[in-house]
């Protein structure tokens, strides 16, 4: 029994080492092979014992065509078969090889298939012209060939030593060249030292708008993988599923759910490298094109109309890629930014500059002044950015910020004196805010419930007199982000009262704080309990901050604390 699970795991670590290509003959004494074989015989021509041919055909194993499309990895799992079986199999699909002996049986005749094996089949590793340390880890694993490196995964790769990411996509082109139809010299000729990999015709592949999330969703795994990676985001419906919803449909644990989706996210980071590079610059072009920063809501927009289809949500797709590295994102409030990497510049650190800056005078600070002023976005080499743009479209989404003239259209060619009259400041509270506080906290006080900022904007210009000035979207969003006396709910874009028991502090800060009043290590469901006292968030909503902020650090199996400094 050991040694069955010996052979077992030896198989899979090695699917295509040495030992499989080249079976003992001696252990398959009792076996016979004939000289010609028909496609259609019954798997007792070759004389198996009659325990091992009632276990092959238990498993549906019955014709020779059957038993050599059958997996060797999955043959040897069958109970009753052993090594001598496997080698067996292997020297029986060798000769089919290479004597092209086997036939299949048409309506009149017998027709004779001829199958050559792979011209590349016995060429060393060392002509592809890997690095000495990849080739000697390579070989090490026993992989000798080119045909056993066709042969061998990508994830068998990986968990050699010496064998990095770099290599891995090297190997990837390698095999896709190949099998684009790139020939390579045969093992007579002395070529060794060409570097195949120089030839990449796979950078002219070009995949269609409308299908590249599809193929990059398509690198995570198997159907599982892939629903769950969609529903984790939120990508058809832009509702994100939390790990036990999802857990309970397939009947698996939360953490079994967290693992695959883990493991998903790693495949779709190594594993899409063209749709990566075609991916990533239709977006950050888009991005840069509208100044290097969109909200959630532009990207809801922006991201169907340049992917060409309207299957995926926009922000989702955005929060996809985030989490694989490829651009960045932060909260204000509740609105959601979204930039490219800016060679290393985090966008947060940009954003709270900006802010200060804009916070210095109350008369407030031209955008001439904070292009001065804010020395951080200097670092950005990227030719497409423009430092002036990129802070009026982040002073224009910012709820609390007010612009002196928010209809002036900026152009290239403005002059700097045109440019001085433009100015930003923090949005004050003078008696007509007050006078909107107590309309809005009627409104919400007459709902009863939490309302979206939009619709308490529309409820409050209504309970107004004719004469008087309106209140803008923008406006109330800032007071409900300013005033204690106002919450966000949990729930994007609804606000409600604290006197109704909604904390003022972000989800963030509730994390913080339960941990401080606690004073140990907590377990995530005991936070989130918490927190669901004072927002109506979801356990997922919770384990992404745990995870994704650096403040936190997991200790063990579901518990946290904070990362020491």
């Amino acid at each position: 029994m050991k040694t069955q699970k010996l052979n077992n795991i030896f198989l899979e670590l090695f699917p295509s080492s040495d030992y499989r290509n080249k079976p003992d003959k001696e252990n398959v004494i009792g076996f016979e092979i004939p000289d010609s074989i028909v496609e259609d015989d019954p798997i007792d021509i070759f004389n198996f014992p009659i325990r091992t041919a009632n276990a092959l055909k238990k498993h549906g194993i019955v014709s020779v065509s059957q038993l050599i499309n059958f997996p060797e990895s999955k043959l040897v799992k069958i109970p009753m078969i052993g090594i001598k079986t496997l080698n067996a199999v292997v020297l029986i699909k060798e000769k089919i090889a290479k004597n092209c002996v086997i036939e299949k049986p048409s309506s009149n005749k017998l027709e004779v298939v001829i199958e050559q094996p792979k011209y590349y089949e016995n060429i060393e590793i060392d002509s592809i012209g890997l690095s000495t340390k990849a080739t000697n880890a390579i070989k090490k694993a026993g992989i000798l060939t080119v045909g056993q490196i066709m042969r061998t995964s990508e994830i068998f790769l990986l968990k050699q030593s010496n064998i990095g990411i770099k290599t891995i996509k090297l190997i990837e082109d390698f095999k896709r060249s190949i099998n684009n139809g790139q020939k390579i010299d045969g093992p007579d000729q002395k070529t060794t030292t060409t570097n195949y990999l120089k030839l990449k015709p796979q950078e002219n592949i070009c995949f269609p708008p409308d299908k590249l999330i599809d193929t990059l969703i398509q690198k995570c795994g198997d159907g599982r993988a892939m629903d769950i990676i969609v529903r984790r985001y939120g990508l058809f419906s832009g509702e994100k599923q939390t790990l036990e919803e999802i857990g309970e449909d397939y009947k698996i644990t939360r953490e079994r759910i967290r693992q695959i989706q883990v493991k998903s996210l790693k495949f779709m980071k190594y594993r899409s490298v063209l749709v990566k590079k075609q991916l990533c610059n239709l977006v950050e072009d888009v991005l840069y094109k509208n100044n290097g920063l969109i909200s959630d809501d532009d990207a809801d927009h922006i991201i169907p109309s340049i992917l060409k289809t309207t299957d995926y949500d926009g922000s989702s797709v955005f929060d996809l890629m985030c989490e694989l590295g490829w651009f960045q994102s932060h909260m204000v409030g509740d609105i959601k930014f979204y930039s490219p990497l800016f060679n290393g510049v985090k966008l947060e650190k940009i954003m709270d500059q900006i802010l200060e800056a804009v916070g210095k005078n109350e008369m407030g600070v031209s955008l001439i002044e904070l292009s001065k002023d804010i020395s951080i976005l200097n670092s950005i080499s990227d030719e497409r950015f423009n430092k002036i743009f990129f802070i009026l479209k982040y002073c224009r989404i910012d709820p609390r910020i007010e612009e002196s003239n928010p209809d002036l259209v900026i152009s290239e060619n403005m002059l700097s004196s045109e440019l001085e009259n433009l100015r930003f400041k923090r949005f004050e509270h003078s008696k007509i805010t007050k006078r909107w506080v107590s309309v809005i906290t009627q409104v919400l006080k007459e709902a009863g419930e939490p309302l979206h900022f939009t619709e308490i904007t529309n409820t409050v210009n209504d309970h107004l007199f004719s004469n008087d000035k309106k209140i803008n979207v923008r406006r109330t969003h800032n007071i409900l982000i300013t005033i204690p006396a106002f919450a966000h709910s949990g729930v994007k874009g609804t606000w409600g009262l604290t006197e109704w028991g909604i904390s003022k502090l972000s989800t963030v800060e509730l994390v913080r704080e339960c941990m401080t009043k606690a004073g140990f290590p907590l377990h995530w469901k005991q936070i989130y309990n918490y927190v669901g006292k004072y927002k109506d968030t979801k356990p997922a909503n919770i384990l992404a901050v745990l995870h994704s902020r650096p403040e936190f650090k997991k200790i063990q199996k579901g518990i946290f604390w904070f990362r020491e400094s």
